[in-house]
């Protein structure tokens, strides 16, 4: 039997870790991704944005329910050249209720670098009065150039850019709250703090890890560089270290780590943002809990704090609900099997030192030349040493040898016998689901998760798990 090459379709327990800290790229056999985004397509960058020699800006307003008078506003903010993406929680919209909202799109548009932009929006009273002072604010804080724009009233074609934007925040929000429920086993209220830094972390998370058709992340568009910081899964338990208070500083038994739960990471400084029952709180470091510990009820119920008010005041008030209520509707379609976890790969046979020293090291070999000087590497054999060291214990005929060998080819045969019948009894999973599928949507189609703010697509539900499985292969 030939060799049979591997089909990376299944995760490994760390592909799973990897993966749940950021949700990107979407994977079809996640959960979280399959019922937030359903189905995953590549966005392509149109000919005429790259063309652009004024870089472009555009925002919006979305919300996370039925009923928008009655939800939390949310806005979105897309820059065209790099497709870094912002997503803010805000008290209210427009700019007569909170200084907040200008601030913040301020803030998120210097962190792009550009010292000339041109603004656009829609015509809503309120995006227009929002866009104005924060204009303002650009030109005479951060002495920016700033040209306005508006599309054309009920054209959202004309603001597409930031319609993408929302649908790529919809999706995310809602794997994020599809795991949040899952690791908590607990829906919080729908005006529970941790939506609000839910709908941050959303486009934290895509602006650095959602990778485009040119191979590239919007960070790494903007930056020339790849994000480092270390990332952790979304409202997990974790210690943090405080600022330190005079009477820590006298007090040298006092401890100099404590609880809480990670919300988000701040851009400009990388300072995590923790949440506890005091208010929220920014931190240069954190240190994981042990697994079991790590989604615990009570202290996530106990957090107050928003973006807009993390704080106590100085009237010892504190925001403790948000101001209006965050509705992430989930999928409907509550099939999705969990992630299917395979024994690792057998590795191949280990080529020991003595081993090298009986037949020889391998010119040219990167392991080979570190070992013969005494030095430590990571690197492995190169093929050529491995083939020329295999072969060589293939002709020593000592018992200790060959047991090895026949050891080795066991568990490689064993493990690929193992995935071939796997894949068989998936294969007959998939035809018979497909025809399962076909006959119920016979009837009709099953409604499709959307953005209140986002244009509707078409959906054909029945191609939804291979169009998925299609899009993972080509990864």
């Amino acid at each position: 039997m030939g060799a049979y090459a591997v089909e990376p379709t299944k995760p490994t327990p760390p592909e799973i870790k990897e993966h749940e800290a950021t949700h990107l790229p979407y994977r079809s056999w996640c959960r979280h991704c399959v019922r937030g985004r359903g189905k995953s397509h590549a966005h392509q960058q149109r000919d005429a944005e790259k063309s652009y020699e004024v870089p472009h800006v555009s925002f919006d307003y979305c919300f996370l329910g039925q009923e928008d008078e009655k939800a939390l506003p949310v806005i979105l903010i897309r820059d065209h050249r790099t497709r870094t993406s912002f997503s803010h929680a805000v008290p209210c919209k427009g700019t007569k209720g909170s200084s907040y909202p200008a601030r913040q799109v301020s803030h998120s548009i210097k962190q792009l670098g550009h010292p000339h932009i041109i603004f656009k929006s829609d015509n809503e009273p309120a995006i227009l009065d929002l866009k104005a002072v924060s204009s303002q604010i650009l030109r005479n804080k951060h002495g920016m150039t700033v040209i306005e724009e508006q599309s054309p009233v009920e054209d959202h074609q004309a603001n597409g850019v930031v319609e993408r934007a929302v649908q790529e925040f919809g999706g995310m929000a809602r794997t994020l709250n599809d795991q949040l429920i899952f690791n908590y086993k607990w829906a919080p209220p729908t005006n529970h703090p941790i939506y609000a830094w839910l709908i941050n972390h959303a486009s934290f998370l895509t602006s650095r890890f959602q990778v485009g058709v040119d191979g590239k992340n919007p960070y790494q568009r903007l930056k020339g560089k790849t994000y480092k910081r270390p990332m952790l899964t979304f409202a997990e338990h974790v210690h943090f270290q405080p600022p330190k208070t005079q009477e820590q500083k006298k007090n040298k038994l006092a401890p100099t780590w404590e609880d809480g739960i990670l919300l988000s990471i701040k851009d400009s400084s990388n300072e995590y943002f923790v949440g506890t029952k005091d208010g929220v709180i920014k931190s240069k470091d954190v240190r994981r809990v042990a697994e079991s510990e790590r989604f615990p009820k009570e202290l996530l119920e106990e957090i107050v704090g928003v973006p807009w008010e993390m704080a106590p005041t100085e009237d010892g008030d504190m925001t403790e609900t948000l101001l209006a209520p965050v509705v992430i509707h989930p999928s409907k379609d509550e099939s999705v099997p969990p992630p299917v976890i395979l024994d690792p790969i057998p590795r191949q046979i280990y080529i020991r030192k003595q081993a090298l020293e009986k037949y020889g090291h391998t010119q040219g070999c990167p392991r080979c030349n570190a070992m013969i000087k005494g030095e430590r590497t990571t690197s492995l054999h190169s093929d050529v040493c491995r083939k020329r060291a295999e072969k060589a214990m293939e002709d020593d005929k000592s018992e200790q040898t060959q047991t090895r060998l026949k050891e080795t080819i066991t568990r490689r045969n064993e493990y690929i016998e193992k995935r071939f019948a796997e894949e068989i009894r998936a294969d007959q999973r998939s035809k018979t689901d497909k025809g399962t599928s076909s006959s119920s949507t016979a009837g009709g189609q099953s409604p499709d998760v959307q953005m209140e703010d986002a244009p509707q697509a078409k959906s054909d539900p029945s191609s939804s798990t291979t169009g998925t499985a299609q899009n993972d292969s080509k990864r």
